[in-house]
């Protein structure tokens, strides 16, 4: 029978604390990470806040074990509710905030602004509709359109087993040294990340905007154990951290951070030449084709998120050209000619307006890349043909390239020394 058993009512003010990590690199070369979190006797640092999802359709959060779930109020956030459960509770969102109740009962408690499970016990897990996860879980409302942000607090070490099989992939003891080369750098990019969207509440999201985040159901023991032995480790550059961006497969060049984004260089984002190692992989050439009437589609969808059309979309595709390149091949400027004016893409949006041609339209998968046009007997342009090398943005370590240095010998540090020129690993904690 599943029973929700109130533990206590109280009101406290919830202790906020600074959590600073400073560490002395060399000779005393200082680099302080500043955390201002509420304090969880069970939350270990350093930490994350993760975005989980964000809706106003209903929740469902069940413990494995047990957990303590505090309730604030919009009218004060100073005062909470506190209750302890062992049962599955769910979750509903209307325009007062949010509706709490158990499993099979009545709700016990309506217009929450903030809910935080907090997982009792060995199991530090918890359940959100249905995918498990590590550390705690926040509920926050928004009532600007009266959604609910599900936010997942998390050990960086914990977070790092959800995250290293959705980015690399679970391999064998042949790989193990590359599996180490990514849990160092997506501990790097997870730190120097933190507080990227502070404004929003959180740190990171679970998607491929930062680090793709599964939770404890897609772990996988080998990655766990290359998260283990290279506990605390990261990279750094003039004794700050770097910007560990990383990618599938670079097409044979790595790129430099500036041709991509517009952002400025990093030396130990440079373009290297890979194509030995990492030409073995299926991801490391590609086609894609469009009649000229799907590729207008997809443009005028596609294209608003960049700069403002006239009303009627884009007119008849007549003609693409390429009006410059990168050093390391890769497209840096694209014009497309249409009936009706001209359309220029730079770097990086490229892959986001040119889409692919079956829903839902995932991005192109790089910027490097071949134009192959086919006209008929009137000169009309009836077919378009990209021929492509790689897959993601190029910048940092080409993760099909770690994996091939990893079965030709390499170890984690010589890989890492590769894709980050000048960095250096030190241990963190």
């Amino acid at each position: 029978m599943l029973t929700l058993k109130p533990r206590r009512i109280i009101t406290f003010g919830i202790k906020l604390g600074l959590i600073l990590i400073s560490i002395f690199i060399y000779n005393c070369a200082q680099m302080p990470l500043y955390r201002e979190e509420p304090y969880y006797r069970r939350l270990k640092i350093p930490s994350v806040k993760v975005k989980l999802l964000e809706t106003k359709e209903n929740l469902e959060v069940a413990p494995a074990g047990s957990f303590v779930i505090r309730c604030y109020n919009q009218k004060d956030e100073k005062k909470s509710t506190e209750y302890f459960s062992s049962a599955p509770i769910w979750l509903k969102v209307n325009t007062e905030g949010i509706t709490l109740g158990a499993k099979g009962q009545t709700e016990f408690e309506s217009k929450l602004n903030r809910i935080i499970f907090e997982p009792r016990g060995d199991k530090q897990y918890f359940y959100l509709n249905g995918k498990r996860y590590r550390g705690l879980l926040e509920i926050s409302y928004s009532p600007a359109d009266s959604s609910a942000l599900a936010l997942n607090l998390v050990f960086v070490e914990d977070y790092l087993k959800g995250v290293l099989p959705g980015e690399i992939g679970k391999w064998g003891e042949k790989e193990f040294e590359a599996l180490k080369a990514q849990a160092i750098a997506a501990r790097t990019y997870a730190l120097y990340s933190s507080g990227s969207y502070r404004e929003k509440g959180y740190d990171l999201e679970s998607t491929v905007a930062d680090q793709v985040y599964l939770g404890v159901d897609s772990e996988n023991k080998l990655s766990n154990l290359a998260i283990k032995k290279t506990k605390g480790m990261i990279l750094i550059y003039n004794s700050k951290l770097i910007k560990a961006h990383y990618h599938a497969n670079c097409g044979g060049w790595t790129e430099r951070i500036e041709e991509v984004w517009n952002k400025p260089p990093e030396a130990y984002l440079n373009s290297f030449g890979d194509n030995s190692f990492c030409s073995w992989a299926k991801n490391a050439s590609w086609e894609e084709s469009w009649s000229e009437e799907e590729l207008e589609e997809i443009v005028t969808t596609y294209i608003t998120s960049y700069q403002e059309l006239p009303q009627g979309g884009i007119g008849k595709i007549l003609d693409l050209n390429v009006l410059e390149k990168s050093p390391s091949g890769r497209i840096s400027f694209l014009e497309l000619r249409t009936d009706r004016y001209v359309i220029r893409l730079e770097k990086d949006n490229i892959r986001w307006v040119l889409r692919r041609r079956n829903p839902p339209h995932p991005i192109l998968p790089s910027t490097f890349f071949d134009i192959y046009l086919q006209r008929d007997a009137s000169d009309q342009l009836e077919k378009i043909v990209f021929k492509g090398s790689g897959n993601g943005h190029g910048v940092g370590m080409c993760q099909t390239g770690a994996i091939g240095r990893a079965r030709s010998g390499q170890s984690y540090r010589a890989i890492l020394s590769h894709y980050y020129r000048g960095a250096k690993i030190v241990k963190l904690y």
